[in-house]
């Protein structure tokens, strides 16, 4: 039992938990203080912070090589795994997964690829940040993971088309020409700051829940998924969701002491968030 709290307990009994910068992390507080014998924690603290991912984000803390061996190595796969259920529910979508290519000195690899014969269309999909960020510092980190997708992603197209269509033609087992080609990046959650979504023009931005809403509508409306059009539809259902949340910014004041402190709140209508999770989980 002890191993299991582990990750959710602040021993202030051990020197390395006293140095809070090995624990208080990127927003992460163990709910459970530990004083000689006593534990103190609140019913707050125990809904907010004691949540699986944060026995990754602790073991990622503590034990990076042993996070890097038990862990991470299984992350993006099941990502991708994800994912490709969405694209396989779709008859007319053939996936292929790690195909590596090589173009004379220039070497790849396509995390995922999905050909639609109709549209005479390939996705060529790069996963990163398979670990939803908590914190800034996280969010930087995976910030810097997209922007290495999206370097992937521009060294496939950066090809001659000639080329091009030899590299996709050994991906998907079968000669193609003219095949039009559509980035997309695939995140378990976000993908960082706007700085990330500027860079990103052209490609489609996906995470598992908005793919699973997008091949939603497409099944609602008795239509493949289009990989012609799915970064303009990706951005369409995100600008719907955006409205229909009415996300906005609010400045509250707190008082400290003598100082009045101006925070900006992030504001949303929770119901239709939730209403939106609910969807997206098929609820």
């Amino acid at each position: 039992m002890s191993r299991v709290l582990k990750p959710f307990v602040l021993d202030l009994d051990r020197k390395e938990d006293v140095v809070f910068e090995r624990v208080l992390r990127d927003g992460y507080l163990p709910p459970i203080a530990r004083i000689n014998r006593a534990a103190v924690t609140s019913p707050e603290f125990l809904r907010l912070f004691l949540l699986e991912r944060n026995v990754l984000f602790d073991l990622n803390r503590r034990d990076e090589r042993r996070f890097g061996a038990v862990v991470a190595e299984h992350l993006e796969p099941l990502l991708l795994a994800e994912i490709r259920t969405e694209f396989e529910a779709f008859p007319d979508l053939e996936v292929r997964l790690n195909c590596d290519w090589t173009s004379g000195s220039t070497r790849g690899e396509m995390d995922m690829l999905v050909y639609s014969r109709s549209e005479n269309t390939a996705a060529h999909v790069q996963a990163k940040a398979a670990l939803p960020p908590q914190g800034a510092r996280m969010v930087r980190q995976v910030e810097s993971r997209a922007s290495e997708g999206l370097e992937q992603l521009e060294r496939l197209r950066a090809l001659e088309e000639a080329e091009r269509s030899r590299v996709l033609s050994a991906a998907i087992g079968a000669e193609v020409q003219g095949v039009e080609l559509v980035d997309v990046l695939v995140s378990r959650s976000s993908f960082g700051t706007a700085r990330l979504w500027s860079r990103a023009s052209g490609v489609a931005l996906l995470n598992p829940a908005l793919l699973r809403l997008l091949a939603a509508e497409a099944k609602a409306a008795s239509a493949s998924l289009s990989l012609r059009h799915l970064d303009t539809h990706a951005t369409e259902l995100l600008d719907r969701f955006m409205g229909e949340a009415n996300t906005r910014w609010e400045h509250e004041t707190m008082m400290v002491g003598q100082f009045d402190i101006e925070l900006p709140m992030l504001r949303f209508e929770r119901d239709v968030v939730r209403n939106w999770q609910n969807r997206a989980k098929g609820i």
